[in-house]
């Protein structure tokens, strides 16, 4: 469970990292430069790989934080429904809050 979990955030946030470049370099432009502007100063200057400058940082968040949220939710929940297949809303709540989840 905790491989499956690494890779989903891994895999979800190689398509969200190129809008987060484009985010962070729109709000460190002065101006108001708009996002096809920016994505085109990017993709000028720096190509393609420019939108994925910064990626290792992300994916290495993802791997520890989303790995472990994710992980250890199901950990966390069966540990506190004593192995029992039937858990309430509240347990989930509970567990999802302290998982982080």
């Amino acid at each position: 469970k905790f491989a499956i979990s690494g890779m989903a955030g891994v895999s979800g946030w190689m398509f969200v990292h190129p809008f987060d470049v484009l985010k962070v370099r729109m709000q460190v432009n002065e101006g108001t430069a708009s996002m096809f502007s920016v994505a085109g100063q990017i993709y000028s200057k720096e190509g393609i790989p420019g939108l994925y400058s910064g990626l290792s940082a992300a994916v290495t968040r993802q791997l520890t934080y989303t790995t472990l949220r994710l992980g250890l939710y199901d950990v966390i929940r069966d540990s506190m429904s004593g192995g029992s297949g039937d858990v309430s809303f509240g347990l989930k709540l509970c567990t999802g809050l302290t998982a982080g989840a």
